[in-house]
């Protein structure tokens, strides 16, 4: 068996080339120039051409004439135009928000008008995309509110957190238990890319605590873990974080730092650290049961595993309740 090597250099394949500058404002006479010139074909490919309605004769009307004046003396045209969604123009404020169709409304179409001109002439005009015109899959799209960026959710929250604030968007968008959605953690992770289950965790918790998610969990009832349902989630309101610091500052203010700091521990082992109704109810607690009496309870749920349907403040209000009801 032999082997044969054929080695070119790259020198074999330099050869001098014209190279004319059309760039700014010789763009146009020199595309004109080129178009008239034609004797046997053109073959065109835009990125974005669009014909003026008030302007007959811009400078973009004036190459769509002569491509159909050329055609229709016989030269064989043809136009490629970029896929026609404009992704950067659809919303006014995309520049600044970067979140593709979240923010988006009605999509803006590129070139329709001159596609529309060239094909009525009987010109061979194509978009790039193989299927041709085309609008966006509105059921692989869902909307960001508003509120989002009014409000600075997208400041206040950290970047895993947004990424599930996005999943829980998803997911509720298409569910069919409205408000809530279910999927396992194994299949979040997978649907989107194979990011970790950390992710996914801490994410979702963040956002829980944060107040902008309500999870519902299966109840206990003897049920091995295997054999439970999987746990809903609920997306909530946005709401604005500087009013919720107003309000827990009030309660600050009203009950004492020391009184608020130990209120807001406790309140942390149920995901209600954000929430001032419970953390003014833990202080109205503790006077009411004592402070050793609190400080059990929430020691007691604070041992339960962070998905247990038990670590929640309702819980916490049972079991104080219990214990006033047992005291002879």
């Amino acid at each position: 068996m032999s082997l044969a090597l054929l080695v070119i250099t790259a020198r074999a394949f330099c050869y001098q080339a014209e190279v004319t500058d059309i760039s700014g404002t010789k763009y146009f006479p020199a595309v004109k120039g080129v178009f008239f010139k034609a004797e046997k074909s053109i073959y065109v490919v835009m990125f974005t051409i669009e014909s003026s309605l008030s302007k007959q004769d811009s400078k973009p009307n004036q190459l769509i004439d002569a491509l159909i004046e050329v055609k229709n003396r016989g030269v064989d045209v043809e136009v490629i135009l970029d896929q026609n969604v404009d992704f950067v123009n659809m919303h006014p404020a995309v520049s600044d928000r970067r979140v593709p169709r979240l923010l988006w409304g009605e999509p803006k179409i590129k070139s329709t008008r001159v596609y529309k001109r060239l094909k009525d002439a009987g010109i061979k005009v194509y978009y790039d995309e193989p299927a041709g015109v085309y609008g966006i899959p509105n059921e692989q799209y869902f909307d960001l509110p508003d509120d989002y960026f009014k409000l600075g959710w997208n400041r206040e929250l950290s970047l895993r957190a947004k990424f599930c604030y996005l999943i829980n968007l998803a997911y509720s968008d298409i569910s069919d238990i409205k408000p809530y959605w279910s999927k396992s953690v194994t299949t979040i992770t997978k649907q989107f890319g194979d990011v970790g289950r950390d992710v996914i965790h801490k994410g979702m918790a963040e956002l829980r605590r944060k107040k902008l998610l309500e999870v519902k969990y299966d109840e206990l009832s003897g049920k091995r873990y295997e054999e439970r349902r999987l746990k809903m989630y609920k997306i909530l309101k946005l709401y604005d974080p500087k009013e919720r610091e107003i309000k827990l500052k009030a309660i600050e203010d009203k009950y004492g730092k020391d009184a608020y700091a130990k209120a807001r521990k406790y309140a942390e082992i149920v995901f209600e650290e954000n929430n001032p109704e419970a953390i003014e109810d833990v202080i109205l607690k503790t006077k009411e049961y004592g402070e050793k009496e609190v400080k059990r309870v929430f020691g007691e749920i604070a041992r339960k595993n962070i998905d247990n349907p038990k670590r929640n403040y309702v819980y916490v209000t049972r079991i104080l309740g219990k214990a006033e009801d047992a005291q002879p």
